[in-house]
């Protein structure tokens, strides 16, 4: 049977439009929210829907307790400096669940229109430890550990961000780091330490743990399809661990000894199966370790920060002022407002810090910020 030559023309221009697709997502991934088939994606509140001609960026946030507001402004970090459609996964308590809809809700639709979200419940397996993995470290952090098997099999790849992770860039340059993955990679981090005499993994750890100086896990990247399928090295048994039935054994050898909770037991993971992690640069989780005993983070003079990690509570004391000023500028900019006005704030706020250890290197944090408006202004002129 023949078929008409405007059916052939239109099987061709899908296959192009298909391809086109294919290409744009992470390594491995067909798409990371679902079938190319599906015309559209509905948001998760059913409020609009984004076509899929771009990549969807996924991001997943864990916030438990006094945390909405610092999520918050995280999410809108990452809104700022973008043009491409983000969702949010957010695992958090039921009383935090409505604050998460009035603030997002309440942003004004150009920014609306390039977020989707979900709202889950805090939720561990039913392993009889649930409580204690609630509370390892600092409340519900440890969910990360779960996520490959609490998402859809579906979302192939995600971003997990802590709640304290300011992008002062294109969340899209992030993203790209999924593309540089080899065929043994799953995951990528930064070192927790540029220096072996100050890193406290060298200094104190009583676990084993990746590399040097071990590993931060503040913002990682996960190949949620490689974690479920791959088997790992471990020190339990003799024989290869999936993910889902390696952690709790590893929680009961190493329940007394992990000050860092899930972080080291990341590190533990990845101290036996190295070959699966790769290692970004610290300009993506800038810390104050990076800066407070002088510029460690080398590479962050010339690339600018990227990401600020505001660990250990630095925006809400006064111990890191150079940190809580890029904290309370992100947090006071008005969606709409012009990004050259916010780096004229951000510049003001910074060089008040500059009598400060971190405050000295404040250039690199300006530097991310400014190359980023120049990048996106450009953008918009083409566009």
């Amino acid at each position: 049977m023949s078929i008409p030559s405007s059916a052939k023309w239109g099987l061709v221009a899908m296959f192009f439009i298909t391809s086109f697709l294919y290409l744009c997502v992470p390594d491995n991934a067909q798409t990371a929210a679902g079938s190319l088939s599906e015309k559209f994606l509905m948001n998760a509140q059913g409020a609009r829907e984004t076509k899929l001609d771009d990549p969807l960026i996924h991001i997943a946030v864990v916030a438990c307790g006094d945390r909405l507001e610092e999520t918050l402004i995280s999410i809108k970090s990452s809104l700022m400096f973008t043009k491409r459609s983000i969702f949010y996964h957010i695992f958090t308590e039921e009383e935090l669940r409505s604050g998460f809809i009035d603030g997002i809700e309440s942003w004004p639709e150009r920014y609306r229109s390039n977020l989707q979200y979900q709202l889950y419940p805090i939720s561990y397996p039913e392993d009889g430890n649930a409580k204690n993995w609630k509370k390892l470290f600092k409340p519900c952090a440890s969910q990360r550990l779960f996520l490959p098997m609490v998402l859809s099999k579906d979302i192939d790849s995600i971003i997990y961000v802590d709640t304290d992770i300011i992008f002062l860039t294109d969340v899209l340059q992030l993203w790209s780091i999924f593309t540089k993955f080899n065929s043994t990679q799953l995951s990528a981090l930064s070192i927790e330490h540029e220096d072996k005499r100050m890193g406290w993994y060298s200094r104190f750890a009583r676990h084993p743990y990746y590399g040097i100086t071990g590993v931060n896990s503040g913002v990682m990247l996960m190949n949620l399809t490689r974690i479920r399928k791959v088997r790992y090295k471990n020190d339990i048994k003799p024989s290869l661990m999936m993910w889902k039935d390696m952690l709790l054994p590893l929680y009961n050898k190493y329940r007394y000894n992990i000050t860092w909770g899930d972080q080291d037991l990341l590190n533990i993971v990845f101290h036996h199966n190295p070959d699966m992690l790769y290692v970004f640069s610290c300009e993506w989780n800038y810390r104050p370790d990076h800066c407070m005993y002088g510029q460690l983070c080398k590479i962050a003079k010339d690339t600018g920060v990227k990401v600020v990690h505001g660990c250990r509570r630095v925006y809400h004391n006064e111990k890191q002022p150079t940190f809580k000023a890029v904290y309370e500028t992100i947090k006071s900019y008005k969606f709409g407002d012009e990004l050259h006005y916010l780096n004229q704030v951000m510049e003001k706020n910074l060089k008040e810090t500059e009598n400060t250890y971190c405050g000295k290197e404040y250039e690199s944090i300006l530097k991310g910020l400014s190359q980023n408006i120049e990048q996106l202004n450009d953008s918009m002129l083409i566009d």
